[in-house]
């Protein structure tokens, strides 16, 4: 049927418009794509706030020892490009959980919170950030939730780091074998990945350690001082993304994914980003 009609019959995968394919549910974190797109997803005032004081709890270790961490929140690939998801949904509701609690945060002042909704949804016009075929960023994706931070680094750190600049990137498009989500659905092999791939026009100038204690560390060669920052990202795939930016940033990074002991023993961070995805946010409710 998709090979002739274009019609996807999976209970897990949508087709939407200009070939991307969406998630409906991910049964690891019980969340679903399309109950929360159309504003069905519970989310009143009490769960709000035991999402917020969950970021709160996890971002209070790495305060009390006087460091700075935000807790990055990555939106669904539906999120950003809610114009390509099928018509028959209409618009994405004003009632998603991410949108009532960015809106909560933003009412209570909360510090250390950045949502990339806008971010990226103002890039679209740059070129393609998603895959595709998958809810995942793409390197340039990945890039301007990257420079969106950089803005934000205090003065202090700014002054030794090296950001890197748009001009300093060039793209280049190729198709390969659809991803997780088309593999899912059976149609990797005739429903191929946009792939996007980035290269940055600055000399690879860090050196790459071997993992202790689940983080790997880069050390930049051109930078002498400057700031400690840890990544700590949910998957392999954010770290790839995520790594080599920072890593030509600043003197020392360090990337762990998932859990990860004795993380201020082995890099003490100045500043600590945590990713985590819109798909992902009731992780906070079991924080308290």
């Amino acid at each position: 049927d998709y090979l002739f009609y274009g019609n996807l019959r999976s209970d897990s995968v949508l087709l939407g418009q200009d070939g991307f394919l969406f998630d409906i549910y991910d049964l690891e974190n019980g969340y679903n794509y399309i109950e929360d797109y159309v504003g069905e997803s519970l989310s009143d005032r009490k769960y709000l706030e035991s999402l917020a004081q969950g970021i709160e709890n996890i971002r209070r270790p790495y305060i009390e020892r006087g460091g700075q961490c935000v807790v990055v929140v990555i939106p669904n690939a539906q999120t950003v490009y809610s114009e390509l998801m099928p018509e028959y949904f209409g618009e994405i509701s004003d009632k998603t959980v991410l949108k009532q609690l960015t809106a909560y945060m933003n009412e209570i002042g909360a510090q250390g919170y950045a949502d990339m909704t806008d971010t990226l949804i103002s890039a679209k016009g740059d070129g393609l950030l998603y895959n595709n075929t998958e809810n995942s960023l793409n390197s340039l994706g990945a890039y301007y939730v990257y420079r969106k931070l950089m803005d934000g680094i205090p003065k202090e750190y700014a002054e030794n780091s090296r950001t890197i600049e748009r001009s300093s990137l060039s793209l280049s498009l190729h198709y390969t074998e659809g991803k997780s989500l088309a593999k899912r659905a059976g149609i990797s092999a005739l429903h191929l990945n946009r792939t996007l791939s980035v290269n940055v026009d600055v000399p690879q100038n860090y050196k790459v350690y071997p993992v202790i204690n689940g983080i790997e560390k880069t050390y930049n060669n051109d930078l002498i001082s400057g700031a400690v920052v840890l990544l700590d990202c949910i998957n392999e795939w954010d770290k790839i993304m995520m790594g080599d930016y920072f890593s030509n940033s600043f003197r020392l990074v360090g990337c762990s994914v998932g859990e990860t002991q004795n993380l201020f023993e082995t890099i003490k961070p100045d500043i600590t980003y945590i990713f985590v995805h819109e798909y992902q946010l009731s992780m906070f409710a079991d924080e308290n």
